[in-house]
């Protein structure tokens, strides 16, 4: 489970520029690349316009490479970087069938977990082929699903520099299944970003937290921090998305790290979005009442 080098493996790798995604300073392409677990990635590159320089860059993996984190990208472009979002296998451009991934199922969580892992290194080798990017400042940013399996992947990539976890599970091999159970926990607890969190040090690592977050409790983002010591806690009285001023901490925190002068973008998450999440709320509250319940009682 090391680094994955451009030397290892055929990325395959398509670039379609976007132009009607870019904005004024950073011109969009789509990505697709060979993934190891069969199929393509799906993705989006965000990069200055005009030849490029030495590069900053970013890697994230989200449930869609063209929603909040893709304007954001525009902002690393922007200041003279570059930013490839990840659609996760089920969601976006990877979305097949009905719906996203069944992670009720441990045997569909844990190959999602390892496809995840194995695209987000690919997509790290992927940047450091762009001409200009410096390899020595990549970092990595994940939102929910990219900062539950981030808090893994990034501990499994030497080559990052640098990581944001922005309302992530610590542990979804209890917060997943519809019932926590040892036989879900035996297939999937060993990916958990408690057991793996703590491999990503000493390098620097921000993580946030909304205290009005409909999906991560304050004792979820509790246990990540105490698996994370040395890492940087943001605390903000905001839900699940973690906008507004979570927005400014990260922008300022990252462009220190790779050395851009950042500046927040118009655009937040998108409104479609934003309603997905108030949506499901209610309905999250109670699994994860529920969840706690059952945990106190059968002791799983």
């Amino acid at each position: 489970d090391g680094d994955v080098t451009a030397q290892d493996l055929s990325l395959d790798l398509q670039v379609r520029p976007e132009p009607g995604l870019g904005r004024p300073g950073a011109q969009v392409s789509a990505v697709r690349y060979r993934s190891a677990e069969g199929g393509e990635v799906s993705a989006l590159l965000v990069a200055p316009e005009g030849p490029p320089g030495a590069l900053a860059s970013s890697s994230s993996i989200g449930a869609s490479a063209t929603g909040r984190r893709s304007w954001e990208a525009r902002a690393i472009a922007q200041a003279g970087g570059v930013a490839l979002c990840l659609d996760a296998p089920g969601y976006g451009e990877r979305r097949v069938g009905k719906g996203p991934p069944n992670l009720f199922s441990a045997d569909v969580a844990r190959a999602l977990f390892l496809q995840c892992i194995s695209d987000i290194q690919r997509g790290v080798s992927a940047l450091v082929a762009i001409p200009g990017v410096d390899s020595s400042r990549i970092a990595y940013i994940g939102h929910s699903l990219g900062a539950t399996i981030g808090a893994t992947a990034i501990a499994r990539e030497s080559r990052l520099c640098a990581a944001i976890l922005m309302a992530g599970y610590g542990r979804p091999s209890s917060r997943w299944p519809l019932l926590p159970s040892r036989s879900y926990a035996s297939k999937v607890a060993e990916l958990d970003g408690l057991r793996n969190v703590q491999g990503f040090a000493p390098r620097p690592l921000l993580l946030q937290f909304g205290t009005q977050d409909e999906f991560i409790t304050q004792a979820d983002a509790d246990e990540l921090v105490a698996a994370a010591p040395g890492a940087e806690v943001g605390r903000f009285a905001l839900d699940h998305a973690l906008e507004g001023e979570a927005r400014l901490q990260r922008l300022s925190w990252l462009g220190g790290k790779l050395g851009l002068e950042l500046q927040a973008p118009e655009e937040g998450l998108p409104p479609s979005q934003l309603a997905e999440y108030r949506r499901i709320a209610p309905v999250a509250r109670t699994l994860g009442r529920f969840q706690r319940f059952v945990e106190r009682i059968t002791g799983a």
